[in-house]
């Protein structure tokens, strides 16, 4: 996919340059698809066709003559490739994504509706390459269905980029990137798969707030030791935001947890668990977790609103 210059009257001997986008949209799609969003472009042109086909077009070229034969053809071609380009990107990103494209239609309303929709409703798979070749190549993916018939939409394929490189990363780095979706009003990241729970304790002037994490150990990575224990490495972070989105109180915490290998098979059933507590006077607030694999740096969070009462009056 290529986009072009601006139209310019080349002479014998020039040529215009083109520069390809392909790889760049490949992965950025990777990443939409690694967040777990699938893209569902709407073109608000309408139904688009050729305009020099149509009355507004006085079917003259630059020199005011009528274009005949080879011309004309040629143009028509050109004018029809550019449609196609701008509708490009539209369908690449869709179909690497797992989504839907919607073009040529002027029901821009109803094609809203239908990608909300579709996007409704999913299945969800998890997909682990047992060649860990890390060449940093794309790899596809294909799905298969027992039934002929039917049309599956998904992510095409992935990056093979070693997961253990983040380590390497330097520390400002790691830092900066926690920081991005640690904000009260940051996207929620998806990397890492947990469930959340927080129970308000009974009104006081400071309480200490529980926070209880399950962590599904099939997203987490591992690093094998002998006898086929697992080290797994996780960082826990969570912070209070107040109403006016400054930071009441935060913990943070890495736990370096091995694993024997007659327990690994309950543990991936059951889950991996973490619990701590948060100091809050009353009021109300917006949690912000986290949890971050380190030897991939995979992140995930979610938030939680947290309504803190505040003590009855002595004596009454």
């Amino acid at each position: 996919m290529g986009t072009p210059g601006p139209e310019l009257n080349l002479g014998p001997g020039q040529f215009r340059i083109e520069r390809s986008y392909a790889e760049d949209l490949q992965q950025t799609a990777a990443q939409l698809t690694d967040a777990q969003i699938a893209v569902y472009p709407v073109d608000a042109r309408g139904l688009m066709g050729s305009t020099l086909t149509t009355a507004s077009d006085p079917g003259t070229n630059e020199l005011g003559l009528g274009r005949l034969g080879a011309e004309f053809g040629e143009q028509v071609s050109n004018a029809d490739s550019k449609l196609l380009d701008t509708q490009a990107t539209m369908e690449q990103l869709a179909n690497e994504t797992g989504g839907r494209v919607f073009k040529n239609r002027n029901d821009v309303d109803n094609s809203v509706a239908l990608s909300l929709a579709d996007g409704s409703s999913y299945y969800l798979l998890g997909y682990y390459p047992e060649d860990k070749n890390w060449d940093g190549k794309f790899h596809k993916i294909q799905v298969n269905v027992a039934q002929p018939k039917l049309q599956v939409r998904h992510r095409q394929g992935y990056f093979a980029v070693d997961p253990t490189q983040w380590g390497k990363q330097a520390k400002e780095d790691r830092e900066a990137e926690l920081m991005s979706v640690m904000g009260p009003d940051s996207p929620l990241a998806t990397g890492m798969i947990f469930d959340a729970r927080v129970v308000p304790p009974a009104p006081a002037s400071r309480v200490q707030v529980p926070v209880e994490l399950l962590i599904d150990m099939r997203t987490l990575s591992f690093e094998e030791k002998k006898g086929g224990e697992r080290l797994y490495s996780l960082e826990f972070h969570v912070a209070a935001y107040a109403p006016d989105g400054k930071m009441a109180a935060h913990h943070d915490a890495r736990v370096d947890a091995p694993i024997k290998a007659e327990t690994v098979a309950a543990r991936l059933q059951q889950g991996f668990p973490y619990r701590t507590q948060l100091e809050l006077p009353p009021g109300r607030y917006r949690l912000r977790l986290a949890v971050r694999d380190n030897r991939t740096g995979f992140l995930g969070t979610t938030e939680v609103p947290l309504v803190l009462e505040k003590p009855a009056a002595e004596g009454k």
